[in-house]
C-alpha cells in the first residue's frame, strides 16, 4: 500500500481491539518520470523514482502506529520489492525479512508467519501465503527457524 493511502484506507475501520498488524509500508512518494523531484540532486533517492516524505521528526512506526490505535504493531514485509520474492536466493545466500516492535508477543506470531510462509519460491506458491498465515496466527504450532528480530 502507497503511504500516501493510509489515512483513506485505515480511517474507517472498526477498532482494532488489540489485534496484530502488520506495517509494511514505507514512508515515500512515487515520482513520475517528469516531476521536478525526479532529478533534484538533493533527492538521495531519485534514482529510485521515489521521494522520502517529511513526517515532522516522527519515525514512519509511530505515524502508521497511530492510524490503527489499540493494534499491536510490528513493522515487516516492506524492504523487499515483491518482484525479488520469488528468488529466495541471491548472491550465493538467501533474502531475509527483517521485523520490529515493541510488542515481543506480537513479534514471535509475526515470525511464526513468516517461517510458515517461508520463501515465496515460484509463483504456484503465492496462492498458499494467505492459509500459511491463517494457520500460524490461529495458534498452530510452528517453530520458527533463523529469523530473529533486530
Amino acid at each position: 500500500m502507497r503511504w500516501s493511502d493510509l489515512n483513506e484506507a485505515l480511517g474507517s475501520l472498526p477498532a482494532w481491539n488489540d489485534r496484530i498488524v502488520i506495517d509494511g509500508t514505507n514512508p515515500v512518494e512515487f515520482l513520475g518520470p517528469d516531476s521536478p523531484d525526479a532529478k533534484d540532486p538533493a533527492n538521495p533517492l531519485d534514482a529510485h523514482g521515489i521521494k522520502a516524505i517529511d513526517l515532522g521528526g516522527r519515525s514512519s512506526s509511530e505515524v502508521f502506529r497511530a492510524l490503527v490505535p489499540g493494534a499491536r504493531v510490528v513493522k515487516a514485509l516492506n524492504h523487499l520489492d515483491v518482484n525479488v520474492l520469488a528468488q529466495p536466493e541471491a548472491c550465493g545466500g538467501q533474502r531475509v525479512q527483517f521485523y520490529s516492535g515493541d510488542d515481543a508477543h506480537a513479534k514471535t506470531q509475526v515470525c511464526k508467519v513468516l517461517e510458515a510462509i517461508g520463501p515465496a519460491g515460484p509463483a504456484q506458491r503465492v496462492k498458499l501465503l494467505p492459509s500459511a498465515a491463517m494457520r500460524s496466527s490461529s495458534g498452530d504450532s510452528v517453530k520458527p527457524g533463523p529469523m530473529r528480530s533486530p
